[in-house]
């Protein structure tokens, strides 16, 4: 893999923030069967692939009582699929496991996928800043490695890759108005993937411009992304959402949400825009 070490270091504890670590099946919002960290298993062949076991260290499981776990979650309640992977009824409702194994397993097949699709897609994708390889990776992890962004794989193909200008392309719908304007009412979870991308896009194109180190990915500006507004996608998806604001001011942009516990309100707030404007000085 040609993919430089920092990108590739900070994918997995960046999806493991950005989709939790669930090592049972759930299904997603629209009822596709998941596992791990986000990872559609969405037949019965693809969860049979998988070494399931009976609890976390117990035996493995048959072909059989893998299709019928996976059937029950596929054929679940729709009015349940919005608790959200980690949600105990999901945990409850068969005995199956994958164990940590099992989990960098899958995870790392569909890095090494996504990678191998990438650099057929990008061909100048192995010598671009490390930020910017991570962001098309996790835009591949949420909407799969042949997403369809005709203008964004344009700027970023070209002969001196226009990250800015991705960066404002790179958007993943997670409300019906489709703007980041707008709160993430329709897949709260994508608002803190949303931020990652655009910040690594932006980060990417300081580095171009300025000669700095590719393989230096500045990790106190999505460390305080982390903090913030990435650990929001578990309580997001688990708290009813509250109409937010969100502002691209000097004032920054203001990511709002619930706390689960207790039905107690909460704020985190990540000042992105005076972040990167700082950082520009």
């Amino acid at each position: 893999m040609a993919f430089l070490p920092s990108a590739l270091s900070l994918f997995f504890p960046l999806t493991k923030k950005l989709e939790g670590y669930v090592p049972w099946m759930y299904p997603d919002i629209k009822g596709l069967v998941t596992t791990g960290m986000g990872n559609l298993i969405d037949s019965v062949g693809a969860a049979q692939a998988l070494p399931w076991r009976h609890g976390t260290d117990g035996p493995l499981a048959t072909q059989a009582e893998i299709a019928a776990a996976w059937h029950a979650v596929k054929n679940s309640d729709p009015e349940k699929w919005k608790l959200g992977g980690g949600n105990v009824y999901w945990q409850n409702l068969t005995d199956l496991r994958l164990d940590d194994d099992g989990i960098q397993q899958l995870v790392q097949s569909k890095v090494d996928s996504m990678i191998a699709t990438t650099e057929q897609r990008y061909p100048m994708s192995p010598s671009w800043p490390a930020p910017a390889q991570l962001a098309v990776l996790l835009m591949d992890w949420a909407m799969g490695e042949n997403f369809h962004y005709p203008k964004f794989q344009e700027l970023m193909n070209a002969i001196v890759p226009d990250f800015k200008g991705a960066s404002e392309e790179a958007y993943i719908p997670d409300n019906p108005q489709k703007s980041m304007n707008y709160p993430p009412t329709s897949n709260p979870g994508l608002r803190p993937r949303n931020v990652a991308i655009k910040l690594l896009l932006e980060m990417a194109d300081r580095m171009q411009t300025n000669g700095d180190d590719y393989d230096d990915i500045d990790v106190t500006m999505l460390g305080d992304l982390s903090d913030a507004a990435l650990s929001l996608a578990a309580s997001v998806n688990r708290a009813a959402m509250d109409a937010v604001d969100h502002h691209f001011g000097r004032a920054g942009i203001i990511v709002g949400f619930l706390s689960g516990a207790l039905g107690v309100a909460g704020g985190a707030y990540a000042i992105y825009k005076w972040v990167t404007e700082s950082q520009q000085q």
